[in-house]
C-alpha cells in the first residue's frame, strides 16, 4: 500500500506526524497479516500448517477484523479533521464531500469484507480468509490513496 510520503511533508508538523503514524499503523497491520498467515502468498490451505499455527491464525482473525474497522475509521476521522483545518476547505466544499463519501463507501466495503472473511474463517478456510482480507483491503486503500489522498495532500502545497 503506497502511502503518499513525499506529499505529506507540506502539512503542518502536527498533521504530518499524525498522518505518518496512522499510515505506519496501517502498514504494520498489513505486515502483521503477512506474518500471521504463512500461506498468504500461495494458494495453499490451512492443511499445510500444524495445529498450533492453525489455532493461532484462526484465533487472531477476529482481532484483525475488528482492528481493521477501528484503525481505518479513526484514520478517516482524523484525515477529515485535517482537511477541514485547511483555510479553503469546508464541509460544503465539493472535494471534501467527495472524499468524505469515499470514506463512507470504504467503511461499508470493509464491513462487507470483514463479514466475508469472518465467514471463510468460520468455515475452516482461514488461509483463504487472510488472502481475501489482505488483497481486498490493499486494493481499496491503494485506490483511495491515488484518487483522493494524493491530490488533497498535493493541494496543501499551494493552499
Amino acid at each position: 500500500m503506497p502511502i503518499h510520503q513525499n506529499s505529506i511533508k507540506t502539512l503542518s508538523a502536527e498533521d504530518y506526524r499524525q498522518i505518518e503514524w496512522e499510515h505506519a499503523r496501517l502498514e504494520r497491520y498489513l505486515a502483521d497479516l503477512h506474518e500471521t498467515c504463512h500461506n498468504l502468498n500461495s494458494q495453499l490451505g490451512c492443511d499445510t500448517c500444524g495445529s498450533e499455527k492453525l489455532a493461532s491464525c484462526h484465533g487472531r482473525m477476529h482481532s484483525f477484523l475488528h482492528d481493521l474497522l477501528d484503525i481505518t475509521g479513526k484514520h478517516f476521522v482524523n484525515e477529515e479533521k485535517i482537511m477541514l483545518s485547511r483555510p479553503h476547505v469546508t464541509e460544503d466544499y465539493a472535494y471534501y464531500r467527495e472524499h468524505h463519501q469515499a470514506h463512507l463507501q470504504i467503511m461499508k466495503a470493509l464491513k462487507s469484507i470483514t463479514e466475508q472473511c469472518g465467514m471463510l474463517d468460520r468455515q475452516g478456510a482461514t488461509a483463504e480468509a487472510y488472502r481475501e482480507l489482505f488483497g481486498q483491503i490493499s486494493a481499496l486503500f491503494e485506490e483511495h490513496s491515488r484518487a483522493f489522498d494524493d491530490p488533497f495532500i498535493q493541494s496543501t502545497r499551494t493552499a
